[in-house]
Parts: C-alpha cells; sequence; structure tokens
C-alpha cells in the first residue's frame, strides 16, 4: 500500500493535490561528456510546455550553494543523467513519460 502520511500524520509532500497543479520532469543527459546540447523540443499535448535553459528569465543558477549550481547543461554536459530541461504539466505520468522519450543532439566527448 502506497504510504501517503508521515509518521506525525503530515502528507506526504508527493501526496498534496491542489487545483490546476502542475508537474515537472527532467529531460536527462544520455551521455556522459559532450558539447552543443540540444533538446529537439517534442511535439506535446496541449497544456504541456518544454522548458530549456534559453527558456529561463533569470541566471541559468541555483543559488542554494554559495557559488551556485546550474539548473540546466547549457551548451556542454559534465556527466551522465545531467538536466538538459524539463517537460511540464498537468499530469505527472505523461509529463514523466514525454521526458523519457525526449531526445537531443550532441557532440559528444571522451569522458576524462
Amino acid at each position: 500500500m502506497k504510504r501517503e502520511r508521515m509518521d506525525d500524520g503530515l502528507p506526504l509532500l508527493g501526496a498534496l493535490k491542489f487545483p490546476g497543479m502542475l508537474y515537472a520532469s527532467t529531460i536527462r543527459s544520455s551521455v556522459p561528456r559532450a558539447r552543443r546540447a540540444e533538446i529537439q523540443r517534442p511535439e506535446l499535448p496541449p497544456g504541456y510546455r518544454c522548458i530549456a535553459p534559453a527558456d529561463l528569465l533569470a541566471e541559468n543558477l541555483c543559488l542554494a550553494l554559495p557559488d551556485g549550481v546550474p539548473l540546466f547543461a547549457d551548451g556542454s554536459v559534465a556527466y551522465k543523467g545531467e538536466a538538459l530541461g524539463l517537460i511540464v504539466g498537468p499530469d505527472a505520468a505523461i509529463c514523466d513519460e514525454l521526458a523519457r522519450n525526449a531526445s537531443a543532439v550532441y557532440e559528444e566527448e571522451d569522458p576524462e
């Protein structure tokens, strides 16, 4: 049985649902090292969107750490599984499937 509450009775974050809520799934690199990485934007159903580094209005950094950490690989890939972008939409399972099936074009490099 799927657990929906913490031991203290509070709901798990994944169990929370709100009207109009959107979900996101990460598009990840399939290669360990590359340059010129670019998502091939897939055809998406209505209500879904692909978000890549060029779509960000602010700097491509998560500032949770002092020097920041890139949110998405922007032009070069440093490790297999690095985030390239997001698929966002109203159904988590469809977002997952679209992100899994998304593709990217790379100029692969030898891992160091």
